[in-house]
Formats: structure tokens, C-alpha cells, sequence
């Protein structure tokens, strides 16, 4: 089948990618299989921001701070630490001279600001951006787990998507290789193996199949080699014993079916 289109491929490597239009990156994902990816990174391209805007443990984080010497106005007991005793403290720093800012900060027993006093001095830490946004020093370590979830949550999201891709994108690389470097020649299908990967509905992996092809190599012997072939309607025409045509190489048992990359 298709011997016309065959023939008028290049016998000699390089070969120019171009003469077996399947081969395009593009062809290796379908369309229908970004969209929930797609989806996903635009999801966190924005929601990000505005998450930095309103937690100020992740402004602190992910922006220049700086850090000056404040004192207490006031000091008040409560009970906000898990239920236990706990300090509220109204502080007031210069972050540029002749500048006053007032900030509110809870102590719990750990703090080393615990038992100040009004009046004490203390260390406060303050955006450069937005100084109004501050807290006490030794109050910043409490919520540095959320910080690093939120750095590294996504990609270990984005590691997930990338076992879905990588499959079919090896393959179309594979194939890429075979047909530019490769040996044309024709081999024998022996049998037909379907191949699961993704579970995803739409994903290439649910269709492709092996097709399991004995050919005589460069230096006459018979081998057999192993070609993916994601085209169902081309699959269910390779009975045992069809003659087809592929590219390969020496040193793997991969073999590129030129038939399924036709169109």
C-alpha cells in the first residue's frame, strides 16, 4: 500500500523530515489533550499573584525586605497561640527618617519578644515597597512551610503532565531520527500489540500499537524490530505476513513504519 508515496522518498540519509508530513511534532499530542494543561499553567500564571498580593508570609518571601529598629507602644494579653497565653503588641518604626509607622504583632511564649516591655526595642522587618506591611523578626518563621508548598507544589504538578507528554513525544523523536539517519528497507508484520499507557480519554497512548516486524538488516541477516503505530484504521490493515516498509538503524531494535506517517 501507498507504494507511490514511497518511492518518491529519499533513499540516501540525511533525509529532509518534510517528506513524511506525520512527522511533525505536532502530531505526536493531540489538540484535544492541552486543553486541561493549558488550562492548568494559566491557572497558575494568575492565581499566584494574587495570592502574593493577599498573604503577607509569601510578600515577605518572595520580596525585598528591610529591617530597622522599632519599639513598643503597647502591650496586651490574649489567648490567640493554640489557646494558650499570648502577647498583642503595637509597635512603631522609622523605615525612612522623619517616617512613622504603626504595626500589630501576636507573641506566643516562644518568641524572644515575649516579655518585652513598652518602650523595649525591638527588630522589625518591613517591605521595601510597602513598608506599611511589617512584622517583628523573630515572628517571620512560623509559615515558611506554606511558602515552600507554594513554590513547589506546581511543579511537581507540572512533573505529572510531563509522564502524560513524554511517551508520545518520544516516540515522535525516535521516529524523527530513524527516518532522517536511518536504512530504508521493507520487513514482514508478525503480529500486532496493542499498547497501554495513559488512562486519559484523548491522551495518544490510549490508541498506539506495536507492530512487531521481522526484516533483513545491513549485514544479511534477519531481525526483528519493534515500530509504534498510533493510526487504528492502518493498524487493523497490517495482518500476519504484510509486507511494509521501514527505516532503521543498527544498534536498536526500533524500527520507524513509513506507512503510518504518510499523512
Amino acid at each position: 500500500m501507498f507504494e507511490e508515496q514511497l518511492k518518491a522518498l529519499p533513499a540516501d540519509p540525511p533525509r529532509p523530515l518534510e517528506a513524511l508530513p506525520g512527522l511533525a511534532i505536532r502530531r505526536a499530542v493531540p489538540s484535544l489533550a492541552l486543553i486541561f494543561p493549558v488550562i492548568f499553567l494559566i491557572f497558575f500564571g494568575t492565581v499566584p499573584l494574587s495570592l502574593i498580593q493577599s498573604d503577607p508570609t509569601l510578600r515577605f518571601a518572595l520580596s525585598p525586605t528591610g529591617t530597622t529598629t522599632g519599639h513598643i507602644l503597647s502591650i496586651e494579653t490574649t489567648y490567640a497561640c493554640k489557646s494558650e497565653k499570648s502577647h498583642r503588641v503595637v509597635y512603631q518604626f522609622s523605615p525612612t527618617p522623619g517616617t512613622n509607622i504603626r504595626g500589630r504583632a501576636t507573641l506566643c511564649e516562644q518568641s524572644i519578644y515575649y516579655s518585652v516591655k513598652e518602650g523595649d526595642s525591638v527588630e522589625v522587618q518591613y517591605l521595601t515597597s510597602d513598608p506599611v506591611l511589617s512584622r517583628l523578626r523573630s515572628n517571620g518563621l512560623q509559615n515558611d512551610l506554606a511558602v515552600y508548598l507554594f513554590i513547589f507544589t506546581p511543579l511537581f504538578i507540572l512533573a505529572m503532565f510531563a509522564t502524560l507528554f513524554w511517551p508520545p513525544l518520544r516516540d515522535i523523536y525516535r521516529a524523527r531520527r530513524l527516518f532522517r539517519d536511518g536504512r530504508l528497507t521493507t520487513g514482514t508484520v508478525i503480529f500486532v500489540k496493542q499498547r497501554s499507557s495513559s488512562a486519559w480519554r484523548g491522551w495518544a497512548g490510549n490508541t498506539s500499537a506495536q507492530i512487531f516486524i521481522e526484516f533483513t538488516g545491513a549485514d544479511g541477516r534477519r531481525r526483528e524490530g519493534i515500530a509504534w503505530c498510533q493510526n487504528d484504521w492502518l493498524t487493523d490493515q497490517l495482518p500476519a505476513g504484510q509486507q511494509v516498509h521501514i527505516a532503521h538503524d543498527e544498534q536498536s531494535r526500533n524500527v520507524l513504519l513509513l506507512e503510518a506517517f504518510l499523512r
